[in-house]
């Protein structure tokens, strides 16, 4: 359980988060401040919990009775995907302040990578592995 852990951190967590890191990386280049509101106001983060929960509801997706907190984990990301996708447009779009944004969006980045991570580690997929 722990290398699967280790490889959804590494390989889907960590490269989901590149456009934050590439950001991060200019903003140095520039000598830029790095704040909150500079590298997450645009709203990325709703953008990146989105694939993250795709990648959650994929896990949970499979033949196998489901447990209570795996399936309670997949709905979740399911609902997380609306929601991000949603809140990515109203943020994006509609002339909002870029801490707001910023804030809202690793709130739900968090819940997302929490329920993602339950079915990644509960899920049956992971049983067939």
């Amino acid at each position: 359980m722990f290398r699967r852990l280790v490889r959804w951190l590494g390989c889907i967590v960590l490269i989901s988060l590149a456009p934050v890191l590439l950001k991060c990386l200019d903003l140095l280049w520039d000598k830029k401040d790095i704040t909150r509101p500079v590298l997450l106001g645009d709203g990325e983060l709703f953008i990146i919990a989105c694939a993250i929960a795709g990648a959650g509801i994929f896990e949970t997706y499979g033949l196998g009775k489901l447990k209570n907190v795996t399936l309670t984990a997949g709905i979740g990301c399911f609902l997380c995907s609306l929601v991000t996708a949603y809140a990515y447009g109203r943020f994006r779009y509609h002339d909002h302040d870029p801490l707001v944004a910023a804030n809202w969006s690793m709130a739900f980045f968090a819940v997302t990578l929490l329920a993602a991570t339950i079915c990644v580690l509960l899920g049956p997929q992971a049983k067939r592995r």
